[in-house]
């Protein structure tokens, strides 16, 4: 165990070690489960000043009997009182965890619904449920942790609407519920979320429109909201989101004009658009943004010319605009900036000659 602490072969990596010392190690539940077996687990733990509540969190996702090493190896010491109710919510809650909890193989099978009682949890700063096959909806307790900074319950079968009191968790800096079967609307409340930088809501069956409020939170760095339902009108209000270095809706349905406020996105490295319904013209002023390496418009319903700003885009290296209703000559200076690596236009309307500065590119 001190070898994989020191190797970082438990899953941790070089930022591991915290401004203020305490190691953070991540670990798979198999090489955890395996280290439960230990009994200089505790003396490792103390040694190194391993933060206990975000380990025991761990191990209780392994199954009650792994939990029950953990606690009597640590019921010596002074654990956290988020500690002992976690482990009240392992014990007394199947939901969470089983003896069933491991295959043969020591993989992870269905741990379950979230308990009600981690609602209780109230000093966890982070609580990263993800890659399970946790089942049920996102109880409301969770809007009870106010100092969490991070919540994942990403690649999980969550099921039912998103909490609407999430807006409670104000303290939160990432957020993300990808890969689930989430429904309903994304809540007003999320707007005040002002601290957030990640927000993780695709591959769901989200539905409404993209909130105005999205634009209260002008910390954001990434907003990943492809492949779900999600109808109506980009807000004009993403054009606050003045930090967003990636913005993916592809795969809703998206309609009206791409808008032109959308330019003052100038640190966004990505735009990803495709496969809704937007309509109009490209908007001029996306040749602001500057910084963009990938510019995905394909599969919507656009129309008008393709314009020349695009030379203005010498970081650009992926720009598709298959699939939808250009006309017009292509542009002749579409490769000044001499980064372009995909260009994809079939299927409109083009007519012309190809632009003979493709062989910059």
């Amino acid at each position: 165990m001190e070898n994989a602490v020191r190797n970082d072969d438990a899953g941790g990596n070089d930022d591991a070690i915290g401004d203020d010392g305490v190691l953070m190690i991540r670990i798979s539940l198999s090489n955890l489960s395996l280290l439960l077996a230990s009994s200089s687990l505790v003396l490792i733990i103390f040694k190194l000043n391993i933060d206990v509540q975000l380990l025991v969190v761990l191990a209780g996702l392994l199954s009650n009997a792994y939990f029950r090493v953990l606690a009597s190896l640590l019921s010596d010491f002074c654990i956290p009182e988020d500690v002992k109710l976690l482990g009240d919510a392992i014990r007394n809650n199947d939901a969470i965890g089983n003896d069933d909890a491991f295959g043969d193989d020591g993989g992870v099978n269905d741990l379950g619904s979230i308990p009600t009682s981690i609602g209780n949890l109230t000093n966890l700063t982070i609580l990263g449920l993800g890659g399970n096959n946790l089942s049920g909806s996102i109880l409301s307790g969770i809007t009870n942790l106010t100092k969490l900074n991070l919540l994942s319950f990403a690649i999980n079968q969550l099921s039912g609407p998103f909490p609407e009191e999430i807006g409670k968790l104000q303290s939160l800096v990432e957020l993300s519920f990808a890969e689930n079967m989430l429904t309903g609307p994304i809540p007003r409340s999320i707007g005040n979320l002002g601290k957030l930088t990640l927000l993780y809501l695709f591959n769901n069956y989200l539905s409404g429109p993209i909130l105005e409020e999205i634009g209260k939170l002008i910390f954001l760095e990434t907003l990943q909201l492809y492949n779900n339902n999600l109808i109506g009108k980009t807000p004009d209000s993403i054009a606050k989101l003045e930090k967003l270095t990636s913005l993916s809706l592809y795969g809703n349905n998206v309609t009206g004009h791409i808008p032109s406020a959308i330019g003052n996105l100038t640190r966004s490295t990505e735009l990803i658009l495709y496969e809704n319904n937007l309509h109009g013209a490209i908007p001029l002023e996306l040749g602001y943004m500057k910084t963009l390496v990938v510019l995905f418009l394909f599969t919507n319903q656009l129309s008008g010319v393709l314009p020349n700003v695009f030379s203005n885009l010498t970081n650009l290296q992926m720009l598709q605009v298959n699939e939808n209703n250009l006309t017009g000559h292509l542009p002749q200076n579409i490769c000044n900036g001499g980064s372009l690596k995909w260009f994809t236009v079939q299927d409109n309307n083009f007519v012309g000659s190809i632009p003979r500065n493709l062989k910059n590119c």
